[in-house]
């Protein structure tokens, strides 16, 4: 009697009218990607959705608007997977490229709300900390503002012409406005006060180095120029009693050399240019060099005479008749061991140091204005 009712069960349940499952309505369609989608996640608050495609894109999209929020197109290949991270704060990506990727979740919405600026902004930087705000506007005005509380804290004073660019130090300490008229200025973010001031091209843009100490600028001309911030004064040299035959610094770098035509030579402290020892040849100079351990400098005159002098003392070191007629060039062998000199007389002169009897190579069949030695 029971296998009777369970056949009887069976029968009717397979012969019974089969009911329909619900309709399920579509809430949103997203519409984008180029090609087949092989990758979604939710956002753990169910507000955005983030998708990979065989377009090799990500996408995230606003759930509410079926808005595109952003698209990223790093990968190299098909996109196969995409996930969130459980706080929502991240997000990764893989494909067939073999990169796994791992981004910072954008924000759904603004920060802060500034008031508007009084005329149109020129530029805007951030702080590291993401503390403080600095606008640069049209009046020529920079302003320093509080992100947190959303109000200026103050004005950066010095500004003569409307602003191009805006860099703050990696360490937060100062900020740094070129400005149209090729000027680059600096302020302490602490105080606003003044770090410097220096001179270039109008400049596009500007960035400096994680040394706190490099400046890059980008200029109008097309040219990217190197400084070191705050910038160094220019250092005044003393003048020449002539015009200069030559202008030399030391390889020690502790002092440069000025030769004057009239054979007048002074030598001036690389650190303040203050002159150190005043020296005369008596002769007009033709040539000009210092020895390569900064203990003698040299001068060559139109005679052909080439007289050293010790630098320690501006005494004269000996002289030598190297050539007939003016000597042009001098050149120091990098072993300061030897000179080479070269002349109005077609000849180039090698003499060992200290002097000793010269070596003359090929003479040339002209005047010779100029002369190097390898090393």
């Amino acid at each position: 009697m029971t296998r009777l009712r369970l056949t009887l069960l069976a029968v009717c349940f397979l012969f019974a009218p089969r009911m329909a499952p619900p309709a399920l309505a579509q809430l949103t369609y997203f519409s984008g990607h180029e090609d087949p989608i092989y990758g979604v996640a939710y956002t753990p608050d169910g507000k955005r959705i983030l998708t990979g495609s065989f377009d090799n894109k990500v996408k995230l999209w606003d759930r509410e608007t079926g808005e595109v929020v952003r698209t990223i197109a790093d990968h190299q290949n098909l996109v196969l997977t995409v996930a969130v991270s459980p706080d929502g704060l991240q997000f990764a990506t893989s494909g067939l490229d073999r990169n796994i990727k791992l981004y910072d979740m954008p924000l759904a919405g603004e920060v802060a709300k500034l008031p508007a600026l009084a005329a149109e902004g020129t530029a805007a930087a951030l702080t590291p900390d993401g503390k403080q705000l600095i606008t640069a506007d049209k009046p020529k005005a920079i302003q320093v503002w509080d992100t947190a509380e959303n109000k200026p804290v103050r004005t950066l004073a010095g500004s003569d012409a409307v602003t191009t660019a805006l860099a703050i130090s990696p360490d937060g300490k100062f900020v740094l406005a070129a400005g149209e008229d090729g000027s680059i200025r600096g302020w302490n973010l602490a105080d606003g006060q003044p770090t410097g001031q220096l001179n270039a091209v109008s400049v596009a843009s500007l960035a400096v180095s994680t040394d706190n100490r490099t400046v890059l600028a980008a200029g109008s001309d097309g040219l990217v120029r190197v400084f070191t911030w705050p910038p160094q004064p220019s250092i005044a040299l003393p003048n020449a009693s002539q015009k200069l035959a030559a202008l030399v610094v030391a390889p020690n770098n502790q002092f440069v050399a000025l030769a004057a035509v009239d054979g007048k030579i002074a030598l001036a402290n690389l650190g303040d240019g203050k002159p150190s020892k005043q020296l005369d040849a008596k002769h007009p100079l033709a040539s000009f060099a210092v020895s390569r351990d900064s203990n003698f400098v040299v001068a060559g005159d139109d005679k052909g005479t080439v007289r050293w002098f010790k630098t320690a003392d501006g005494a004269a070191a000996g002289e030598l008749e190297a050539h007939a007629g003016a000597v042009r060039s001098l050149a120091y062998h990098p072993n300061n061991q030897s000179l080479a000199t070269a002349g109005n007389d077609g000849l180039i002169r090698l003499w060992q140091l200290p002097i000793a009897e010269s070596r003359e190579l090929q003479p040339h069949k002209a005047n010779v204005h100029a002369m190097a030695i390898a090393r």
